[in-house]
């Protein structure tokens, strides 16, 4: 039986969508056996700095794109927004599948409230300069801090006082089924959402005949139209392309 090995992060939500895709593959090759890698990434042993600066490119994807090219894994599991734009010629995206909820989401302890809800000099947590920026185009008042951590983790440091508020994406939460968490989706015309930064790079990849399950049921939709059309926390999957 063929053996088919997934790399993927460690964090829940990670391992929710890594093995969703398995799942789903096994679903549609039930004779092929699926394996899931845990792989450690710079984002992880370094929660402290920001993820903006310029050594922070690829920090969600840089060691599992060298596993994959060392070949001890067939593909790997990424939301769509944490690519960088250049990815290794000898990597390319292998599948789309089906997008989740695009919006942002507002959480502040103790109930469900807007954005202009917010008191003056609020703290609001986010580690993403775009909704940074945008929290401070509606609302100057309100003071914007980085936040790290896997989703659970910024629960806690909201919960524990740190913040006032901090904003999540609504497909996590939803892929974790915090359902009980009280927030408050962000509209579009409140906060526009990731857009996609990576174009399909072209060849089939290595294990290409497992993929076509995984993919968007449009096959128009390729990653370059999602990136016009905002594609956040699109799971993507990429695997080694053949040799020339």
């Amino acid at each position: 039986m063929a053996t088919l090995v997934i790399g993927t992060r460690g964090s829940p939500l990670a391992l929710v969508q890594a093995n969703w895709v398995a799942a789903g593959i096994a679903a549609h090759y039930p004779g092929v056996r699926i394996s899931t890698r845990i792989i450690t990434t710079s984002a992880d042993r370094d929660t402290r700095t920001s993820i903006r600066s310029a050594s922070s490119t690829g920090v969600f994807v840089r060691e599992i794109e060298e596993a994959l090219l060392r070949r001890e894994i067939d593909l790997a599991v990424h939301s769509m927004k944490d690519l960088p734009t250049m990815v290794p010629d000898a990597l390319t995206i292998g599948a789309i599948p089906a997008r989740e909820d695009a919006r942002d989401a507002l959480i502040v302890t103790g109930g469900r409230r807007t954005l202009q809800d917010l008191p003056a000099g609020a703290v609001v947590g986010t580690g993403s300069i775009r909704r940074q920026a945008q929290i401070l185009a509606r609302r100057p008042d309100l003071r914007v801090r980085d936040i790290r951590g896997n989703v659970g983790t910024r629960l806690q440091k909201l919960d524990a006082g740190g913040y006032d508020a901090i904003v999540l994406a609504c497909a996590g939460l939803n892929r974790l089924q915090l359902h009980d968490c009280f927030r408050t989706p962000l509209e579009f015309t409140e906060m526009l959402p990731a857009t996609c930064c990576r174009k399909h790079s072209g060849p089939a990849a290595h294990g290409w005949t497992l993929l076509p399950a995984m993919r968007t049921s449009s096959p128009k939709l390729t990653a370059a139209g999602w990136r016009r059309w905002s594609c956040m926390r699109r799971i993507l999957l990429y695997s080694q392309a053949p040799p020339p």
